[in-house]
């Protein structure tokens, strides 16, 4: 699942409405969240253009971590007003698209089911070739 600007920016404000706003765990509570996910975090910074055009995969844990505090104090300033602000990450992610196999074993032969995402529909996949095996040889 990937991380949302909106999601992020959420569930920051959940963790700290918990602990009665208090100013002095905010930071505490954006770098535990940050460390739950670094990775989808650091990409969230990439399509925002937060990183100077540095890779989410060459971002540095520290440099991710400030970006992240960054991004949340101006989306949390912005309050009501954030489309514009989280438009930039929606104008440069993309869905990846994805494949899985479904193994079918039966007691003399195996049949492998390949399925696949649409971009149109990335939550939705369907077969898109059946192969089957017997003794380890495709039929």
């Amino acid at each position: 699942e990937s991380e949302y600007p909106e999601k992020l920016l959420g569930e920051i404000n959940e963790r700290w409405s918990k602990v009665g706003n208090d100013d002095l765990l905010l930071n505490s509570i954006i770098e535990d969240r940050y460390n739950e996910g670094a990775y989808e975090v650091k990409k969230v910074m990439y399509y925002m253009k937060l990183t100077d055009g540095v890779s989410y995969k060459k971002l540095t844990d520290e440099k991710g971590l400030e970006l992240f505090i960054d991004f949340y104090k101006k989306a949390n300033s912005l309050e009501n007003n954030t489309l514009d602000y989280f438009q930039t990450y929606y104008d440069n992610w993309s869905v990846n698209r994805s494949t899985f196999m479904k193994f079918k074993v039966f007691e003399d032969y195996i049949t492998v089911d390949i399925y696949r995402n649409t971009l149109n529909a990335p939550d939705q996949y369907s077969i898109v070739k059946t192969i089957q095996l017997n003794n380890g040889n495709c039929l």
